[in-house]
């Protein structure tokens, strides 16, 4: 609560980040740190929230356009979730071209499972993400 004073008066850059937890996940502390992080540094959020089916995210990437999605998994057996998808992201044609970020706990296990994937960026920490995000997505 004390970012929201920063986080109202900061100018907006005109990037959206889209985040979820996937699957069954209901750790959702991590990625809603995350989207404060991006609203801090001028981004919109869409936080659709924990425990999300796939074709609501998809969904969600359609009808919202954001410039990256950020997916959350902290329990390992989540891992497949995340998998799957990223590749459905990867082969919708309306979605394919967007930067996906994964993250959590879970991939502390296999740091090397997002790269291996196909995402764009794999972080455990915010800030780093955000400058990456800042350096990638161009308004």
């Amino acid at each position: 609560t004390q970012l929201y004073p920063r986080i109202f008066s900061t100018p907006r850059s005109g990037r959206t980040v889209l985040a979820c937890c996937v699957g069954n996940e209901l750790h959702e502390m991590g990625i809603r740190m995350v989207c404060d992080m991006f609203e801090v540094h001028g981004w919109d959020s869409i936080y659709l929230g924990a425990a999300l089916p796939e074709d609501a995210i998809l969904r969600s990437i359609e009808e919202h356009s954001p410039d990256l999605v950020a997916l959350s998994v902290t329990m390992p057996h989540h891992l497949p979730h995340s998998h799957a998808i990223l590749q459905r992201i990867r082969e919708h044609p309306q979605t394919s071209g967007i930067k996906v970020a994964l993250g959590g706990q879970a991939f502390r296990m296999g740091p090397y499972l997002p790269r291996a994937w196909g995402a764009d960026y794999t972080s455990q920490n915010a800030e780093r993400l955000v400058q990456w995000a800042n350096a990638q997505v161009y308004s």
